[in-house]
């Protein structure tokens, strides 16, 4: 049980930082400094790919975001 209550604050940690990178990228643009940290938080751990690829999801679908295509 106790790696399951860390396994879920992982991800309640990983999801907060990936919505944090996905609102700093649009409501402003990123410099490079900004990128390259984001890109190694990213590769950090399989999870955050993971949950920012999720989170990035769920703000197109709801339109919250703009798509790719938008941009």
């Amino acid at each position: 049980m106790g790696d399951n209550m860390a396994n879920n604050e992982d991800f309640d940690i990983a999801w907060e930082q990936a919505v944090s990178w996905i609102m700093r990228q649009h409501e402003s643009q990123l410099d490079e400094v900004d990128l390259e940290v984001m890109k190694t938080w990213l590769q950090e751990d399989p999870l955050h790919q993971k949950v920012y690829g999720e989170a990035r999801a769920l703000w197109t679908a709801t339109g919250l975001i703009p798509s790719v295509d938008e941009q």
